[in-house]
């Protein structure tokens, strides 16, 4: 407290501080310009040329807005339509996906999802009926909103068997023949969809391209009428600018000053805020003594580790879409268009036509592929952001508060602790090995262990680069022992030296270069509160390490 009102004080005194000399330069600066100042201002030509630029302008937008308005409602509908057709795609992969996580997990959760977004798909789609009542397109949204509802009927099949605790019975509705058949349809129609919207957009924009090509004309000969207009201007205006050149000279010598003043000032900020820094470190000091620092790092160390993976999906997704061969289908469309009136003897015909069908057809698949495989890192970039979300509200309570306990299936949360770290495993090539027994379910708060092996599986990457070897293995256990579920995580990394075992999850303590000392010691603490334990195990450097976190075996 005492710090902030010193920092206010300072900074209040800067601004007074300078201001005298402020004063002084302004009161010179104004009294030379009045006691010089030359010739009149021009201002009559000067209103002259604006007013002839004001009515040509306006001239030119009554044109312009003339054109607009008879082209705006079509363009309007047309990008409102591309809109909705790329939001009937999304929520319909939303739903997709919460209809068959619902009958892979049993879980009701991935239902409430469902319901959540559905009102949205309905009326999205009868929005698209009313707008293409009109148009082409019509046929295409009415296919589309044919398949979405035999789609909503096999899935709210799906959903009943859930509820009725028959998830593998709505696994075959939903990955069967039946529905792939309505979800093919369903996307036919947004294709048809697509295409005619686009066909629209370019009819709209050959419009605008003529629009311009007059617009271009008038715009021509006006600039000559104005250039003509404001050499006139511009002679009385250089006349009256000579006279004045006596009074720049005044404004520079003025300037000088003022640069001295602003000199003084940035003198006098970098004291204050070299004043400011030295009182910060002494409160961030204090602050650790006090252990807050903890609980600050412990936030940054668990959130980094996530980060790794969120970099890794993010840097995925934007490689595959610099590498998409989109671009291959603007060619195609333009060879369709380039052949416009002899389209059926091109395609039948011309070497080059006859290669188009199956040329799209493979680019059709490509793009698909990338459009899965960019949905699948973009679930695991969400899967990431969720955790890290859990990660910082768990730590603004680590100190008082317990999380919330939940069931989980704890071969679940090993397979997402991998999976947070697969691509980093991957790029280091090392292997992965899963010696997992069967372990009931149990309660648990997920995220606190979710965070306790996310930060073991990085640490055991970690120990693996830095051995140098070329058969890095991480292996991955899970077992029930004595009524507590017990986790594993051994590599064949660097090792860990006898002294160092007991000191390993002290706070600060590390041996890696870049490291914190924080991973360790917030995960044996996490262990603690979960009436758990988190224990490490190494027979000497250059022989691995296991680390090993027991808890107890809570049944629902």
């Amino acid at each position: 407290m005492h710090l902030l009102t010193k920092k206010g004080s300072n900074l209040q005194a800067l601004p007074s501080a300078v201001g005298g000399s402020q004063e002084t330069l302004g009161a010179a600066n104004i009294s030379s310009l009045v006691t010089d100042t030359g010739a009149p201002f021009p201002l009559s030509w000067l209103a002259g040329g604006l007013l002839l630029a004001v009515l040509v302008l306006l001239a030119m937008l009554g044109f312009a807005f003339d054109s607009l308005r008879n082209v705006t409602t079509v363009q309007l509908r047309d990008l409102r339509l591309q809109e909705l057709s790329g939001r009937i795609v999304h929520l319909d992969e939303v739903l997709t996906m919460s209809a068959r996580m619902a009958a892979t997990t049993g879980d009701l959760q991935w239902e409430r999802r469902y319901r959540q977004f559905e009102p949205q798909l309905d009326a999205i789609i009868k929005e698209t009926l009313q707008l293409t009542t009109l148009s082409e397109s019509a046929e295409a949204t009415k296919q589309t909103d044919a398949a979405n509802l035999k789609l909503v009927d096999m899935e709210n099949q799906a959903f009943s068997l859930v509820r009725a605790g028959q998830p593998d019975q709505a696994k075959p509705i939903l990955f069967g023949k039946a529905y792939e058949s309505q979800k093919k349809i369903y996307a036919e129609g947004i294709v048809r969809l697509v295409q005619q919207i686009q066909q629209d957009l370019a009819a709209s924009q050959q419009d605008k391209r003529n629009q311009a090509i007059f617009f271009v004309g008038a715009a021509l000969l006006s600039i000559l009428f104005l250039f003509v207009t404001w050499l006139l201007v511009w002679g009385k205006l250089h006349r009256w600018r000579s006279e004045q050149a006596a009074n720049f000279a005044a404004l520079e010598k003025a300037e000088g000053a003022l640069q001295i003043a602003h000199d003084d000032l940035e003198k006098r900020v970098k004291e204050r805020t070299e004043q400011l820094e030295q009182a910060h470190k002494q409160l961030l000091e204090a602050s650790r003594k006090a252990g807050m620092a903890e609980v600050a790092t412990g936030v940054l160390h668990n959130v980094g580790n996530v980060l790794n993976s969120v970099n890794v999906s993010a840097t995925l997704v934007t490689d595959s879409i610099g590498k998409s061969k989109v671009s291959g289908l603007a060619r195609a469309v333009a060879l369709l268009q380039e052949h416009e009136l002899d389209l059926g003897a091109y395609l039948g015909s011309d070497p080059r036509g006859k290669l188009l069908p199956n040329y799209l057809l493979q680019l059709a698949e490509h793009l698909q592929a990338d459009q899965d495989e960019n949905l699948k890192e973009l679930n695991f970039l969400r899967q990431n952001i969720d955790h890290i979300k859990e990660i910082v509200a768990m730590q603004q309570t680590f100190a008082t508060a317990y999380g919330v306990e939940e069931c989980v299936d704890v071969r679940e949360l090993l397979e997402d602790s991998l999976r947070m770290n697969l691509s980093a495993l991957s790029r280091h090539g090392v292997e992965v090995i899963r010696d997992i027994d069967a372990v009931p379910l149990t309660m648990l708060d997920k995220h606190k262990v979710l965070q306790i092996l996310v930060n073991l599986v990085s640490n055991a990457k970690h120990a693996c680069d830095e051995s140098g070897r070329t058969d890095k293995r991480l292996t991955m256990g899970l077992a029930s022992v004595d009524g507590r579920v017990r986790f594993s995580v051994t590599d064949n990394g660097v090792g860990i030296p006898a002294q160092n075992l007991l000191q390993i999850f002290n706070h600060g303590f590390t041996t890696r270069k870049g490291g914190h000392g924080f991973g360790l010691h917030s995960g044996a603490l996490a262990a603690k509160e979960l009436g758990g334990s988190l224990q490490a195990q190494s027979d000497g450097v250059g022989l691995g390490a296991t680390f090993t976190l027991e808890l107890p075996l809570t049944p629902p």
